[in-house]
C-alpha cells in the first residue's frame, strides 16, 4: 500500500510564537480553590486575584504641591455687621476688607486677629438655607482657636466674663483642656490647649 507523504504541521510565525510563550518575569496565575467569584482579592502569592499593594495612593500623596497654611475660614452668618463686631470685640481683631457681590448675591468681610495673623472672614447671603446651626449638620463642627498654655486659657476665661459672654466650664480632656463657647448664629467655638506632660 503506497504510503502517503507526509504533511509537517504548519509552523507558527516568530510574532505568534513569541506572544504565547509566557514571560518568566509574568507566570501565569490562575484562581486558587479559595477564590470565588464574589472575592475581591486572595491572600495566596500565585492566586491571579492577589491584590496589589496601594502604591498609586503614596505616589499621588508624596507629589502634592506644597501649601502655605490656612489663608482663612470664612463663615456664613445671618448679619454681617453683628458678628464683625463681636469677633473684633471679642479677639481685638479689626476689620480689613469688605465686599458686596451683587451676581452672587452676598456680602462679605474679613477680620485680622494681630497676634497669630489669622484672617477669619464672614459672608452674609442674601437668602439662608436651613435652621439654626448644629455640629451634627454635614459641614463645620467647630471653630477651634489654640493658645500657647493653661495660663493662656485661664485669661481666656476671664476675659470672656469680662465681656459678659457665656461660655461652658473648662473641659479637660486629658490631653487638652478646651474653653467652649458659642457665637450669635450659636456657631460652636473653643479656646484649646494641648497639654505638655505634667499638665501644664
Amino acid at each position: 500500500m503506497r504510503s502517503s507523504p507526509r504533511v509537517s504541521p504548519p509552523t507558527a510565525s516568530p510574532s505568534a510564537a513569541w506572544a504565547s510563550t509566557p514571560s518568566p518575569a509574568s507566570p501565569i496565575r490562575r484562581r486558587c480553590s479559595r477564590c470565588t467569584p464574589r472575592t475581591s482579592g486572595c491572600a495566596s502569592r500565585s492566586c491571579a486575584r492577589a491584590r496589589s499593594p496601594p502604591l498609586a495612593s503614596r505616589a499621588v500623596a508624596d507629589a502634592a504641591p506644597p501649601i502655605t497654611g490656612i489663608a482663612h475660614v470664612e463663615l456664613s452668618v445671618r448679619d454681617l455687621e453683628r458678628s464683625v463686631a463681636w469677633y473684633c470685640r471679642l479677639l481685638g481683631a479689626r476689620d480689613v476688607f469688605r465686599n458686596r457681590n451683587d451676581t452672587r448675591a452676598f456680602s462679605a468681610s474679613a477680620i485680622l486677629e494681630p497676634s497669630s495673623r489669622t484672617v477669619l472672614a464672614f459672608t452674609q447671603h442674601d437668602v439662608l438655607e436651613g435652621g439654626a446651626f448644629t455640629p451634627r449638620r454635614v459641614g463645620l463642627d467647630h471653630l477651634s482657636f489654640a493658645v500657647p498654655d493653661r495660663a493662656a486659657l485661664d485669661a481666656w476665661q476671664a476675659r470672656l466674663d469680662e465681656l459678659g459672654i457665656e461660655h461652658q466650664a473648662l473641659d479637660d480632656q486629658g490631653f487638652a483642656v478646651a474653653l467652649n463657647l458659642r457665637d450669635p448664629d450659636g456657631i460652636a467655638l473653643e479656646f484649646y490647649v494641648l497639654l505638655r506632660r505634667g499638665g501644664s
